[in-house]
């Protein structure tokens, strides 16, 4: 699980700072529609390219997480993401992914004692596309079948795949609030001005 006080590896306090500001907003004002069955191979792809800046860059996922790579390039600056360069989205969707990771690899450490299989599964992640260990010496150092790993892994990108639809839709919905809002209160001000003056 999360961190309570993090959301899209920022701090909550934060994210709620922005919900006003222009720097969070998509580009082209898009909106979060994300299918979780589409996630998980846009997730496989993004994990195999991560260290490998101008192939991220191409990532269809950058697309489909328009709110989460906004608020994660955010946190760091005030530009919005559709000023960024290719680089510059690879490097906002690597951190996104990253924290991701770490996030869950952290919540799993936390909950179980020694290795078990939630430990597992988040390490072989860390290890595999953060430190590019070779699958071999994973499950070696692991005393794990290759096979085991696979599976360990599938199970651990469905799950990176859950938080990060969960992160883009909580944040969709953060950032439509005011929006709406203001809608209704734009809606609210022209019905006023349109009641009949009562005659003298």
């Amino acid at each position: 699980m999360w961190n309570s006080r993090w959301l899209l590896g920022i701090p909550i306090g934060l994210a709620a700072r922005m919900h006003s500001s222009s720097s969070i907003s998509p580009p082209g004002g898009a909106e979060a529609t994300v299918q979780l069955d589409e996630l998980v191979p846009l997730i496989e792809q993004a994990l195999r390219t991560l260290n490998r800046p101008g192939a991220l860059s191409s990532c269809a996922l950058i697309a489909h997480l328009p709110y989460s790579m906004a608020a994660a390039h955010a946190a760091r600056t005030d530009s919005q993401l559709g000023e960024l360069t290719p680089l510059e989205q690879a490097r906002a969707l690597r951190r996104l992914v990253n924290d991701a990771i770490q996030q869950l690899n952290s919540g799993a450490a936390d909950s179980v004692v020694g290795c078990g299989p939630d430990t597992l599964q988040f390490q072989i992640l860390a290890k595999e596309y953060l430190q590019e260990l070779p699958t071999r010496a994973i499950a070696l150092r692991h005393s794990i079948s290759e096979s085991t790993l696979y599976r360990y892994r599938r199970e651990a990108i469905q799950i990176l795949a859950r938080e990060l639809q969960w992160q883009e839709e909580s944040l969709a919905r953060r950032l439509a609030a005011p929006a709406r809002n203001a809608g209704q209160r734009a809606r609210l001000e022209e019905s006023r001005s349109m009641r009949p003056v009562p005659a003298l």
